[in-house]
């Protein structure tokens, strides 16, 4: 499709939104993937703007909350997901920091810790090398890790 008009634009960003919300940037990364001219896809997120289909604010707090709270990731994980996203890191970063708390972040890490090695012995070298892998693929500081699994502080 060379260009395709404002409508068609519309409709597949409809299309594409009525599946779960989206970011700006994975809109218009849809819409130029499809054909689109850069003035069309600006003007079609405009308008989407404008009917609130599309507000990456709203989108960076939900997926905050539905991946620190439903999968205990920690913040650099969701940061990077929202990186990936399109999202800039000056939005990400103020909200990270009013709703991932560092208190939070050190329940949440406590809490997987506990379920992923009930049972496990945590002083056992292998088990607690795991554990440390495991917190830091969650998205977990290693100064959070080393307070948790009682390791020499990282910055030492």
């Amino acid at each position: 499709m060379s260009g395709g008009s404002s409508e068609e634009a519309l409709k597949r960003a409809l299309k594409f939104l009525s599946f779960r919300d989206r970011t700006e940037g994975e809109l218009g990364a849809r819409l130029a993937q499809l054909g689109f001219t850069p003035e069309i896809i600006q003007t079609t997120l405009d308008r989407l703007r404008r009917l609130h289909y599309v507000n990456d604010e709203r989108f960076a707090r939900d997926w905050v909350q539905a991946r620190a709270e439903g999968r205990g990731y920690g913040r650099s994980r969701i940061a990077g997901e929202l990186l990936r996203k399109g999202l800039p890191r000056s939005l990400i970063e103020p909200i990270l920091d009013e709703t991932a708390t560092e208190a939070d972040e050190r329940k949440r890490a406590s809490t997987l810790i506990q379920k992923r090695f009930k049972g496990r012995d945590l002083k056992d070298p292998r088990t607690l090398r795991q554990a440390e892998h495991f917190l830091q693929r969650q998205g977990y500081s290693d100064a959070l890790i080393a307070e948790l699994l009682n390791l020499p502080d990282p910055a030492a």
